[in-house]
């Protein structure tokens, strides 16, 4: 059964051991006919600040609606480098 599966890379580095894992995650669902995305986090270009607190709501970045999407079009995760 084909799958939509999205890799979640939170090392702030690709080019690291958990990148390669990422990779060959992504390769690995690739080749087995899934459809695969991967969110790298570190790429990510957003402001982490909110900066009138919770009084007003934050617009979100190009970047943060395009993971929010990825993330509702996915119905598998594949968590990478998010914990120590």
């Amino acid at each position: 059964m084909r799958q939509r599966i999205l890799i979640i890379l939170g090392h702030p580095a690709e080019a690291s051991l958990c990148g390669a894992i990422a990779d060959a995650y992504l390769k690995g669902a690739q080749t087995a006919g899934h459809d695969v995305r991967l969110l790298s986090l570190g790429q990510l270009n957003f402001d982490p600040i909110l900066r009138n607190g919770y009084n007003t709501i934050q617009t979100l970045e190009p970047d943060l609606l395009a993971a929010q999407e990825s993330i509702a079009w996915a119905a598998q995760f594949g968590l990478n480098g998010l914990a120590r």
